[in-house]
């Protein structure tokens, strides 16, 4: 029989220890020990601690909090999918000033992104103009995106609908603002 308290336990305890080192008391007040069974988990030797995976008991009861764990869970879940839009808009050619001004993003990470994402180094200096026909479809599609309130998410949407490279999208929009 699998022993699913196991890790719980080890965790708890690891908790425990990493409170007591970083005197966070109201953390382990939370927990209701007392002081001496905090001492006692303190002074444990390394070869007790590692009891606690065998231990098929749960050391503590765990209760959520619904609302703090939804918030979490929706905050990983949007900054998941606002790092796979950011790789997205460096391969669509995203330059660094456009991803440092709409999403606060470095040069370190711009070129490390780039680097893991297998891509050569970015060109250097202004992109090519857009020609006529191209002007006309990003102002079109720039308005079919008007309602969307996040700049970022608006330049990788008219990227996505223009199939335009990022770095003119953006140098044009500049220039027409």
């Amino acid at each position: 029989m699998e022993n699913i308290y196991s890790e719980l336990n080890t965790s708890i305890v690891r908790f425990i220890i990493a409170a007591y080192e970083a005197n966070d008391f109201r953390a382990l007040k939370q927990l209701g020990l007392s002081d001496k069974q905090v001492k006692r988990v303190i002074d444990m030797p390394m070869k007790q601690f590692q009891r606690f995976n065998a231990m098929r008991t749960p050391i503590a009861t765990v209760e959520f909090n619904p609302r703090h764990f939804d918030l979490c869970v929706d905050y990983i879940i949007k900054e998941s999918g606002t790092d796979e839009t950011k790789d997205q808009m460096i391969k669509m050619d995203a330059s660094a000033a456009m991803l440092e001004a709409l999403a606060g993003m470095d040069i370190m990470e711009y070129r490390s992104r780039r680097t893991r994402l297998g891509l050569d180094k970015a060109s250097q200096g202004r992109p090519a103009s857009l020609n006529s026909d191209e002007s006309i479809t990003l102002s079109q599609s720039w308005d079919k995106f008007k309602d969307e309130q996040d700049d970022m998410m608006r330049y990788f949407k008219v990227g996505l609908d223009t199939r335009l490279p990022l770095n003119k999208v953006w140098a044009y929009m500049r220039l027409e603002q």
